[in-house]
């Protein structure tokens, strides 16, 4: 399969994992080692890529790729679907099926 950039996927799979730095440390009584992997950012080429991209998207829209969002939602996560509430507090649901 060819990209763009006249890549195929596995060299790009390739470029984007020299963009990570890996780090190892011992785990406690040399029980071996942890990996934590850094992303290092992306590459300037790619950036300018995917604008031109966007841009070429805007000017002539395609029924089956559109631009990003200019404005997306806030990210949510689990944990939004319980905020304000203390951490023991049935939700209300779980007090009917408790009152019934």
């Amino acid at each position: 399969m060819e990209i763009f950039a006249g890549k195929n996927i596995h060299e790009l799979r390739r470029d984007f994992g020299i963009r990570f730095a890996h780090h190892f440390r011992a785990v406690a009584d040399g029980m071996g080692l942890l990996e934590t992997k850094e992303f290092l950012g992306r590459d300037p080429g790619d950036e300018r890529q995917f604008q031109a991209m966007v841009a070429l998207l805007q000017k002539n829209p395609n029924a089956f790729l559109t631009a990003p969002d200019a404005n997306p939602p806030k990210p949510q996560s689990f944990d939004d679907l319980f905020a304000g509430r203390g951490e023991w507090e049935e939700s209300p649901v779980e007090q009917g099926r408790r009152d019934c």
